[in-house]
């Protein structure tokens, strides 16, 4: 199995942000998101664009051990802004 480093991981999400750039589908500058790497044996990368605890534009990345994606739910949506 193919071992990669985490400065490896943040070139592939990078890659990848730039290509959802293009497809004008974010804006690094404005918007918040997250971005999932998957990877072998339950592990994940993450990548969180937005404000930090102080308000500030940030880039964090967390790496995760044990990860379990669901299949997507068709045709569903969620408000996330709903406050309940």
């Amino acid at each position: 199995m193919k071992e990669i480093t985490i400065d490896q991981t943040k070139k592939i999400i990078f890659d990848y942000v730039n290509k959802l750039v293009k497809q004008h589908k974010v804006d690094p500058k404005k918007d918040i998101f997250n971005v999932i790497l998957p990877l072998e044996n339950n592990q994940a990368i993450s990548c969180y664009v937005g404000p930090n605890e102080d308000g500030e534009r940030a880039v964090e990345y967390t790496g995760y051990g044990q990860n379990y994606i669901m299949p997507q739910l068709k045709n569903t949506v969620v408000n996330i802004f709903e406050d309940k």
